[in-house]
C-alpha cells in the first residue's frame, strides 16, 4: 500500500468517486480507500483526490503525482518530499480515533 522512496512516497489508492461524503474510510484491497464527491469525469475525481490528500498530508498539490490508474479507481500516487515525515501523517490518519 505504501512505499518508502528516497524522495518521496508511492501511494496506492482505491478511489470512489461519486460518493455521498468526501472521507477517507480505510485498507481494502492492500489499498487505502477514498470516498470521492466528484464524479469521473474530466478529472474531477483525480482532481479532488490530490486536493483531499494535500489537505491531509499538508502538503502542496503539486507534491502529488498520479503515476498510474487516472481512468480507473485502482490508482498509482507518488508523493514528493520527506518520507519520513509524509509516512508518520499518513500514520495519524489511519490511526483509530482516541476515545473518551
Amino acid at each position: 500500500m505504501i512505499t518508502k522512496r528516497k524522495n518521496g512516497v508511492v501511494l496506492n489508492v482505491l478511489a470512489q468517486p461519486g460518493s455521498k461524503d468526501l472521507g477517507l474510510i480505510g485498507i481494502q484491497e492492500n489499498r487505502l480507500k477514498i470516498r470521492l464527491t466528484a464524479k469521473a469525469v474530466d478529472g474531477a475525481a483525480n482532481n479532488q483526490l490530490c486536493e483531499f490528500l494535500s489537505k491531509k498530508l499538508h502538503i502542496s498539490k503539486s507534491s502529488i503525482i498520479l503515476t498510474s490508474g487516472a481512468l480507473g479507481r485502482r490508482k498509482t500516487l507518488f508523493i514528493e518530499g520527506d518520507s519520513d515525515a509524509i509516512l508518520k501523517r499518513l500514520e495519524l490518519l489511519l490511526a483509530p480515533p482516541i476515545s473518551q
